[in-house]
Order: C-alpha cells, then structure tokens, then sequence
C-alpha cells in the first residue's frame, strides 16, 4: 500500500501533450449513493477508461460482493453510503488479496474521517470543492497508474489539523477516542457502556475526563465537537460512527502495549 506519492499539486492537466498514456484499466467500481453523482462519476471515468467496463453500485454490500466475485482494477467511491460504513470496509478489505486501488471522492474535512484515511494509506482522495473534473480524471489515471493522488487542499487541511494544539489526537487517548464516537450521539451512560461493554461508572468517568479535555461543559457541546471532527455523523438512516473499527483497533493495540 506504500505507493510512490504524487500530490494533486504536481499533477499534470490532462489536457497536456506531455500527459502519460492512460494505464490500462479492465473494470471500474463506482460506489455512491446520490444518482446524480454516480452518473458524473461515470462520465469521467469513461472519459478517462475508454475501454474499460464500468459499474456502479449505491451500496457497501453490494460492492463487496461484486468485488468478491469478480476482477475490478479500480474503486471510485464516495464516504457516505447507507448501508454502511466505507472506512470500516476498507479497513477490513485493504491488503487483501485481490483488492482494487482506491479514490475517494468527497468534499469532507472532518480530522478524524481523512485522518482515517491517511492511517489506512488510501491511495486516493480527491477534494471536491477545490478541484474539478479534468483534475479527477488525472486523479483517476494516476491512482490506476500505481501511484498516490492526495488533493493539495486535502493535504493541507490534514497538516493544519495535526498541528493544531488542541487536535483530539494529542489530547484523548486511544480509549477515550472510542468513548467519545459513542457518547458524541448524546447516548447516556448506561447505553454507552452497553455498546463499549464497560461498566457505566467507567464511561462516567471517561465522559469527565473528556469534558475536561476538550474543555466542554455541556453533552451539546460534546456532541458538537464530535460531529465536527467526524467522529459522529447523524444521516437519514441514523447515526454513524465513521472508522469505529480502527478506535477499536488501536484501543486493544494500546492495551496489548501496557501488557508488554
């Protein structure tokens, strides 16, 4: 997954003679839920794959089966999916063997969703907002090509997030970071140690030690930042909690390290 880096600011447009010849590409996987961005999605990676077969799917599931059962070089897909989370499923997927490159695309700047992304080396993320479709085919070619295409704003927005002093990685530790994806619905303690199987005295305790962290007050306020960082995301089938397996991880991974 270390693949040679090459970030959206040195990238060529394609409308370059200089552009290298597109890779050859067999299948592309398109995953989004909004018809109207799958359709755009397509049409420039049909632009950008002339001969490669294109499918395009609005579900977690259903990808994963398609992926399953047959080869597929390329896997475009948004974040949001409602079905499922697609950070947990690259978390599960990625390493395996076959398994497509992958881009990204999403105008998202929650810290905790691209620092997720950036954790599982994701060969593509592609930011919306600053570039547009001529870039995504580039973005598209260079992914396929083997190498990393990370939009120069999305890097950007990442370093800021990370040197910030008051960034939740150097503030809560590994268990805390999972405490928080669950009390950041507004859940109480007792439904809250029910998912994290803890005591709820424990998470009362955790939720304190957050609070004072963060420097909240209030559950509103928590569950505010919690949104704002990514951690939490209310969607027209509920809540998610973006990468929850990944806090899971790290969670045990920490306690193994305290064993040691």
């Amino acid at each position: 997954m270390n693949a040679p880096v090459r970030h959206a600011s040195a990238a060529l447009p394609s409308s370059s003679p200089a552009a290298p010849e597109a890779p050859r590409v067999g299948r592309v996987l398109i995953l989004e839920a909004d018809q109207f961005c799958a359709d755009m999605l397509r049409q420039i990676a049909a632009r950008a794959f002339p001969q490669a077969s294109l499918s395009l799917v609005n579900r977690v599931s259903l990808a994963a089966a398609m992926i399953a059962i047959a080869s597929v070089d390329l896997l475009l897909t948004g974040l949001y999916l409602p079905d499922g989370d697609i950070i947990d499923f690259l978390a599960a997927s990625l390493g395996q063997i076959p398994f497509p490159r992958v881009l990204v695309v999403t105008a998202c700047q929650e810290q905790w969703v691209l620092q997720s992304l950036r954790q599982l080396a994701v060969e593509g993320v592609f930011d919306t907002v600053s570039e547009g479709g001529d870039q995504l085919g580039e973005a598209l070619r260079t992914v396929a090509m083997g190498c990393s295409y990370w939009s120069a704003a999305t890097l950007e927005h990442l370093r800021r997030q990370r040197a910030a002093p008051n960034a939740y990685w150097r503030l809560l530790t590994p268990s805390e970071q999972r405490i928080l994806a669950v009390i950041g619905d507004g859940c109480d303690d007792q439904s809250a140690a029910e998912r994290l199987q803890m005591k709820p005295s424990s998470v009362q305790s955790a939720r304190r030690e957050i609070h004072r962290k963060l420097g909240v007050q209030h559950k509103g306020d928590l569950v505010q930042l919690a949104v704002q960082n990514g951690f939490v995301r209310f969607g027209p089938a509920g809540v998610s909690r973006p990468g929850f397996s990944i806090l899971q991880a790290a969670c045990h991974q920490a306690k193994r390290d305290l064993k040691q």
